[in-house]
């Protein structure tokens, strides 16, 4: 098939020697279009006739429309379409004689010369007209008229040098035919490039000459743009000054037994009786409400003795338990049933936003742990795990309350922090700070955990902070250590660093303890490492597995290190 040109006319590379000078025979007429077929468009075997009355339509159909009132160009387009059809259907009912290749031709032109004509006017071509009319007046007066299509083809309207016309200034019969197909379905001031005008006609002038818009369709979608001249810039508002920020999304990792819970009930006591932050213990902290969701501890005998030992005002934390639901009625069931669910974040999130709107001054949102609200949610796929997490973001944006969820660390050691969280690195991407609790290595005790930072993109510092379980009436509380600690998750968690190195570390430790009779002063075997080029850490880790500390008896014994078992042994 050959494809089809904006006359309605076919396309095609025949050489142009082929095209004949004159009329064909009726006879050949006879064969290209047979019985019920008619000229409708170009071909560079029509007659010249009938393409010079073509030519002819289109020029009068163009000056008709070029200056005229929009309206009137829309009349003048739809008597050439009816007169056009008129004439075709007349002969399918009375034969062919009303039926004429000239003149319906000359219909056509005139209709199409008529379109052009408004699709300039409305693209914004002002004083080009004159010249693009000048050239139609000599396209259609060629002689000898030249059929192939590089001449048959009118000549394009110049480029616009105005401001394009909106689209209420349009006719709507119109617009169709000059905004493309959808247009009639398109709100106004939704198609690509349309402006909604308040005060003035028109919107300012673009940088670079506008463009015809393209076409609208509604099915694909349009584009929710803002211009940034129009957003006030808003500074970032803080729970927790430079750590956990209000309306954002804040995630707090660590293996299980570190203390994860405690943290985020000592940051609900804090919020709720306005008590200073640990790092921060002259800087007025307002009171505020806190919604838990907990799915691993009991509210009675764990949550509330915690909250209590913390310093909390209970009458502030308000825990969602379950979601109510009202049941469908169905046969044999009667209307109004309700039914107590399990909460769940890809359903229940109007819920949560109630129960925010419903507890007074509410500023923080525990969920602990996330990935048990998920519901159906495949946590290792980042897809589902980013169009969950994207609306709970925007709920606490909405809200301006700081949401702070808690979740585990995978297995995978050896990595860099930011790829430690359990399941996908969507829960990292979507958080706009990442805290880790941490054990840390160097305490003898093994009580001292540290609360470091993953990622902080709103905050400049990235100190963390340390803390230990202290226990309080048969309850234990988070004790904060004033003094921050200058380490990221990287290096608490090991992250990055390499098996050989760790093997190094370990082999060092054995060779120089065996050096020594198998044990030797820890002072000194920590001095040895670090002259080695052994950092603190990885040293702590390679005594860990190949030996243990012990204090000599009596007063003033020192701490020395003994290879395990008292045997040489090898990492």
């Amino acid at each position: 098939m050959a494809a089809r040109d904006r006359r309605g006319g076919r396309v095609t590379d025949e050489p142009v020697a082929a095209i004949p000078t004159g009329p064909l025979s009726l006879r050949q007429l006879a064969a290209k279009y047979p019985y019920g077929q008619r000229i409708t468009g170009w071909d560079w075997q029509n007659p010249p006739e009938v393409e010079r009355a073509f030519r002819v339509g289109f020029r009068i159909g163009a000056e008709r429309c070029a200056y005229c009132d929009l309206e009137k160009a829309a009349d003048f387009t739809d008597r050439m379409h009816q007169r056009r059809g008129d004439i075709y259907w007349g002969e399918l009912n009375v034969g062919f004689d009303r039926w004429s290749d000239r003149r319906a031709a000359l219909l056509r032109g005139a209709m199409q010369g008529g379109l052009e004509a408004v699709r300039a006017r409305a693209q914004g071509v002002r004083s080009g007209l004159a010249a693009w009319l000048k050239e139609l007046r000599a396209w259609a007066d060629e002689n000898p008229i030249r059929l192939e299509w590089k001449h048959a083809k009118p000549p394009d309207p110049p480029e616009p040098d105005g401001q394009p016309l909106r689209r209420q200034e349009v006719p709507r019969r119109l617009w169709g035919e000059v905004y493309g197909m959808w247009a009639e379905m398109a709100p106004l001031g939704r198609l690509p490039g349309e402006h909604k005008a308040k005060d003035s006609r028109t919107p300012p002038p673009p940088a670079s000459p506008p463009t015809a818009p393209p076409l609208y369709n509604p099915f694909a979608g349009t584009p929710v743009t803002v211009v940034l001249s129009d957003v006030q810039p808003e500074p970032v508002r803080w729970l927790w000054p430079g750590r956990i920020a209000l309306g954002k999304l804040t995630l707090l990792c660590g293996d299980p037994g570190l203390g994860k819970s405690f943290v985020t009930l000592d940051l609900a006591a804090r919020v709720s009786s306005a008590k200073c932050w640990p790092d921060l213990p002259i800087l007025p902290n307002p009171p505020g409400g806190v919604v838990l969701l907990s799915a691993e501890d009991d509210l009675a005998d764990t949550i509330r003795p915690r909250l209590d030992a913390a310093g909390a005002d209970p009458s502030r934390v308000v825990a969602i338990q379950a979601v109510r639901r009202i049941l469908a009625p169905t046969m044999g069931t009667e209307c109004g049933l309700e039914r107590e669910d399990y909460f769940d974040l890809t359903e229940d999130l109007p819920a949560l936003e109630r129960a925010i709107y419903e507890t007074a001054d509410c500023r923080l949102v525990i969920i602990d742990p996330l990935t048990a609200y998920l519901g159906k949610t495949d946590s290792h796929k980042n897809a589902e795990v980013r169009a969950v997490l994207a609306r709970l973001v925007d709920l606490a944006a909405r809200r301006k309350a700081a949401v702070l969820a808690v979740t585990h660390l995978n297995k995978a050691g050896g990595l860099p922090a930011i790829y430690r969280a359990m399941g996908s690195l969507a829960f990292v991407a979507a958080a706009r700070a990442v805290w880790a609790v941490v054990r840390d290595e160097n305490d003898e005790t093994g009580r001292r955990r540290l609360f470091v930072p993953v990622k902080n993109n709103l905050g400049a510092d990235e100190s963390g902070l340390a803390y230990a379980l202290e226990p309080v009436d048969g309850v234990a509380r988070v004790a904060w250590e004033a003094a921050p600690v200058d380490m990221r998750a990287d290096e608490a968690l090991g992250g990055g660093q390499t098996s050989a190195v760790r093997d190094e570390a370990r082999k060092f430790v054995v060779e120089t303890l065996q050096s020594h009779g198998g044990e030797m002063a820890s002072d000194e075997l920590s001095e040895a490492a670090e002259a080695n080029g052994i950092s603190e850490r990885t040293f702590r880790r390679a005594r860990k597995a190949v030996a243990e500390v012990y204090k000599e008896k009596g007063k003033g014994g020192q701490w020395r290190c003994r290879l395990k078992g008292g045997q040489p042994c090898t990492p």
